[in-house]
């Protein structure tokens, strides 16, 4: 299988061996979540619809009709800003009595009521700045407000948020009839400026009238034909009987040709002069019937009703969410924990982390008595999982121990180490020695954990000195420390007691050096149990003496981080030709891989 597949396998069995984890997660995201969402005020939200409709409308011309532009997209976007603005939310202020003292407050947003939950809400009291009050409940009052426009239509939804359910609906229906009562005020007041603004040009207009018929009857006066006196001496005006009389006589009768004319054009002016007037006139009426007449191009199509329950908080909803967040957290805390922070759970993960040769995976047994070791298994079960990994650990060691036949004469030196206690390298190394007196070598078994010695109750004995006796130099008979393993053949140098000296002192003796040769000469294969690297520098001070390295981590227990650093420090003392290779220990397996790869081959009976 390619690196880059998933191993589905893999996956599941990591949710399972990180469960724990995982469900810890989800449980303390819910609590939480759930803690807020009963612990936060409810909001109720009540929504007003408003249609906008952008022709014109004049009631004194009903056959007039406006077709739709591309411009009524922007007005659209312009009504909703319109909306928003603070001529409207005063008007909603003052109309609702948001600032009456005792009045209805607005709704407090989401962002408030979290800060509130959380005590981060101001809590100073009150400013009595009016100003300062007003422009507090505006924002208030815009915070609690929601307006935007459906889609593309010519509808825009007024939505408002309040802790009192009455109130929310009250808050949109006010604010949609504060929008339409401003716009039909603003259509009035244009009207009425317009009004304003021909009034003073009606005045002007009527000015213009009186002169120019003033100029044309002076001029008919001074020019009145013969036997016309009487009339030239009347009282002459053209908006009577006698004047039109007097004028339709001047046209006709042997004036000279120039009088004639200045009388026509005199005539004309005065007559341009009264539609002018007139016709201003009429637009001013006109314009102040319109006033009476404004309708709204906007209108109330949906009411808000007083809603029933709360839309905030949706405490399922949120719970929900946040069942579905605290498993993707734990999922990415398991991932995280297990291939970054945790324990190995394969040998490729070990062999791709600490870039070293991984031997074998040692699968977890059955706890044993206290008074058997699990190391006994080579004897006692030789088929078993246990013993089969033990001699795949030995395979690999002798492979790298051959390819070093030409560093020197005499035994292998083998150490056995971890990166912190309780690894099973002491188990473990008693197996390997086992595996080696079993397959016919002369082997040593040497108890180096002089800080916190092991191998002699894997042994059942009790002896009276021990391995640092020797190196202080209290015992000079190494025969004293000296035992025979009673299941095999194997040689075992304990150690009796726990040291309260440095022990890092023996190691580096001459005495430690003297057994070191005297061992290689005596033996093939020797063994050595040191204590883990992490909290104790003795391993370091024996990794100069041997010839391979067995570095030892428990299963998805041991940190990563931790194994890389112990490791690190081992391949800093180490001598050129050592190689180090890495076991994972007491790794969970499945039956079914037991059974497949195991049981089921040593149970084919022979063909």
């Amino acid at each position: 299988m390619d690196d880059t597949d998933i191993d589905l396998r893999r996956v599941f069995a990591l949710l399972q061996r990180q469960s724990r984890l995982i469900i810890t997660t989800v449980i303390a995201v819910v609590t939480l979540a759930g803690i807020v969402a009963f612990a936060l005020p409810p909001s109720f939200s009540s929504t007003a619809l408003v249609l906008v409709d952008p022709s014109r409308k004049n009631l004194l011309d009903p056959d007039q009709h406006a077709s739709a532009s591309s411009s009524d997209s922007a007005r659209i976007d312009s009504e909703v800003e319109i909306l928003r603005s603070n001529t409207v939310l005063l008007k909603v202020i003052e109309a609702v009595g948001l600032t009456g003292e005792g009045g209805p407050a607005a709704a407090p947003s989401l962002r408030q009521q979290v800060a509130a939950f959380f005590g981060l809400a101001n809590t100073s009291a009150p400013d009595t700045d009016p100003d300062a009050a007003l422009n507090q409940t505006l924002e208030s009052l815009r915070s609690a407000i929601s307006i935007k426009r459906r889609g593309l239509t010519y509808v825009i939804s007024i939505q408002a948020r309040s802790s009192d359910p009455v109130q929310s609906a009250g808050l949109a229906n006010a604010l949609a009839q504060a929008y339409i009562d401003d716009q039909i005020a603003a259509k009035i007041t244009r009207t009425l400026a317009s009004r304003d603004i021909l009034q003073a040009r009606v005045a002007q207009a009527r000015q213009a009238v009186v002169s120019a018929e003033g100029a044309l009857a002076a001029f008919v006066r001074a020019n009145a034909a013969t036997g016309t006196a009487d009339a030239a001496q009347a009282n002459f005006t053209l908006n009577t009987p006698l004047a039109q009389q007097q004028l339709q006589q001047t046209f006709t009768s042997n004036l000279p040709a120039d009088i004639l004319t200045q009388t026509y054009g005199l005539q004309q002016s005065a007559e341009v002069a009264r539609q002018q007037y007139e016709t201003l006139l009429s637009r001013v009426h006109d314009l102040e019937t319109q006033a009476d007449l404004q309708v709204a191009d906007s209108r109330l199509v949906s009411a808000a009703l007083t809603p029933q329950s709360p839309s905030f908080p949706n405490r399922l909803l949120i719970v929900g969410m946040a069942a579905l967040l605290g498993l993707g957290l734990g999922v990415v805390l398991a991932v995280l924990y297990e291939n970054y922070i945790g324990g190995f759970t394969s040998k490729a993960q070990m062999a791709s982390v600490l870039r070293a040769r991984v031997a074998t995976a040692i699968p977890r047994q059955r706890e044993q008595s206290d008074k058997q070791s699990l190391a006994n298994l080579m004897i006692a079960e030789p088929l078993s999982v246990f013993a089969e990994s033990v001699r795949r650990l030995r395979a690999t060691l002798e492979q790298s121990l051959r390819r070093q036949a030409d560093t020197g004469t005499g035994g292998k030196v083998v150490m056995i180490s971890s990166a912190a206690p309780d690894e099973g390298k002491s188990t473990l190394a008693l197996a390997l020695a086992r595996s080696y007196a079993l397959s016919g070598r002369r082997v040593l078994l040497i108890d180096c954990d002089l800080r916190k010695p092991s191998l002699h109750r894997h042994l059942h004995i009790e002896p009276s000195h021990g391995l640092m006796d020797y190196l202080d130099g209290d015992s000079n008979d190494l025969a004293s420390i000296i035992s025979r393993d009673s299941l095999t053949s194997a040689t075992i140098i304990i150690g009796a007691h726990v040291s309260d000296l440095p022990t890092d002192q023996l190691l580096t003796s001459a005495a430690f050096s003297r057994l070191m040769e005297a061992v290689r000469d005596t033996f093939e294969v020797v063994v050595i149990d040191t204590p883990p690297v992490g909290p104790v520098v003795d391993s370091l001070y024996v990794a100069p003496f041997v010839d391979a390295i067995v570095f030892v981590t428990k299963w998805a227990s041991t940190s990563q981080i931790e194994a890389r650093q112990a490791l690190t420090s081992l391949l800093d003392v180490k001598l050129p030709h050592a190689e180090v290779v890495a076991v994972i220990n007491q790794q969970d397996q499945p039956r079914s891989v037991y059974r497949r790869k195991y049981k089921g081959y040593y149970a084919e009976e022979a063909t």
